[in-house]
């Protein structure tokens, strides 16, 4: 199950998709529904919480652990950017943005847990792997919404690493996953400087 979103990134100004995929657990009888908590991680069940990602994160979840005995509990998730990298003034400027939504259809039952992803998507529409596609640097939050209603809301950072994890070499892409000017060392140990938008050796 899952739902499409739309993104703006700060660096290009233009829009990309991105995707909300949803994991949920175990049914119970109940009539009502509440939110138990909310958390930013590295996976879709919580296990690994975090607060501060970084552009070449795998995957940045937001996890909302709910019960319901109802079957028709909307969970509505939205990824808000208060302050967003830009590469021009080279600082964090303040927004309000919303860059990413979608929703889903809660299961019936107690300690389930929703676990959304934000999948960043290629040039062509289709989901890039893992760390293919650098994260935009900046402030986010996370509103957890039950039909509708705000119940939760995360704050969290993206920063720049001071290197990547893609390989470090010469002409490969930098712009988006350092800072200007970052000095990095390839596979052989030459000293690299992200300039231009690209790796100099």
């Amino acid at each position: 199950m899952g739902a499409t979103l739309v993104s703006r990134r700060a660096r290009t100004a233009r829009l990309t998709l991105l995707t909300l995929l949803a994991l949920l657990a175990a049914p119970i009888a109940c009539d009502s529904a509440g939110l138990q908590g909310a958390f930013m991680a590295l996976d879709g069940t919580g296990a690994r919480k975090r607060t501060a990602f970084f552009t070449d994160t795998q995957a940045i979840w937001c996890d909302a652990q709910y019960s319901s005995g109802r079957t028709d509990l909307s969970i509505d998730v939205r990824i808000r950017a208060t302050r967003l990298w830009s590469d021009a003034l080279q600082r964090l400027e303040p927004i309000d943005l919303v860059i990413a939504n979608g929703e889903l259809a809660a299961q019936e039952g107690v300690g389930g847990v929703a676990g959304f992803q934000w999948v960043q998507q290629d040039a062509t529409g289709k989901a890039a792997p893992a760390g293919a596609i650098p994260y935009p640097v900046g402030d986010f939050a996370c509103d957890v919404m039950l039909d509708g209603q705000l119940a939760s809301s995360l704050p969290f950072t993206i920063s720049f690493p001071t290197c990547p994890v893609p390989p470090v070499e010469e002409g490969a892409q930098c712009a988006g996953w350092v800072a200007s000017g970052s000095l990095c060392s390839d596979p052989v140990g030459r000293q690299c400087r992200c300039a231009t938008g690209v790796w100099t050796c």
